[in-house]
């Protein structure tokens, strides 16, 4: 049972991802307000997410910033379906471009961007140097990658994190990584997890 709920934090599907997606609504908009006040998006910015989720992010970068353009990708269809939903204004009006794919093996035609994120996806991938890699190949120079994990101790302590799903990569290893994947900046704060802070 543990397994199939891991699961669906990593692709959320069907009907248990759609409550899945509804705690995620709630419980992720902590971490957003952090990473986007750490962010520090200016006007007409170009801004990329890994894992959009049902799109909370989205709805609230726009509140207090004004990017020039949001890109987001996330590899689960009910997740596309309801952050489209969620900001199908935004999406109208050409301010936002929502892409279906898993980010390592997705063509990303976009490049120099201002700044890339994610929150709470990192487990997912196992090789991290190989993921922060593709990070920085999509921003600019003095671009900022930022992302929020929560400390692997917090991650043993959950029943649901199935060890076969998620990776618990401690943060010592997320900033040695980071380095080996060619960023000059690192640094990192705890509040109720880690976030992290690259500069290419």
């Amino acid at each position: 049972m543990f397994y199939k709920v891991a699961q669906q934090f990593k692709k959320p599907s069907g009907l248990l991802g759609r409550f899945i997606s509804n705690i995620m609504s709630k419980g992720t908009k902590p971490a957003y307000d952090i990473l986007i006040a750490e962010m520090n998006i200016q006007p007409g910015e170009k801004i990329f997410e890994i894992g959009y989720g049902p799109g909370v992010g989205i709805r609230e970068i726009f509140k207090s910033a004004n990017p020039g353009m949001y890109y987001g990708l996330d590899y689960s269809d009910l997740m596309f379906e309801k952050a489209s939903r969620m900001n199908q204004k935004l999406i109208a009006a050409r301010k936002v471009q929502l892409m279906l794919g898993d980010f390592l093996t997705a063509e990303i035609s976009e490049r120099e961007f201002d700044r890339v994120f994610c929150s709470n996806v990192v487990y997912f991938w196992k090789d991290l140097v190989v993921l922060f890699s593709k990070i920085r190949t999509l921003l600019k120079d003095s671009g900022k990658f930022l992302f929020f994990m929560e400390s692997k101790e917090d991650l043993d302590r959950q029943r649901f994190t199935d060890d076969d799903v998620f990776n618990k990569h401690s943060i010592e290893k997320a900033v040695a990584d980071l380095k080996l994947a060619g960023f000059s900046e690192v640094r990192h704060f705890y509040n109720r997890g880690y976030f992290v802070v690259a500069v290419k």
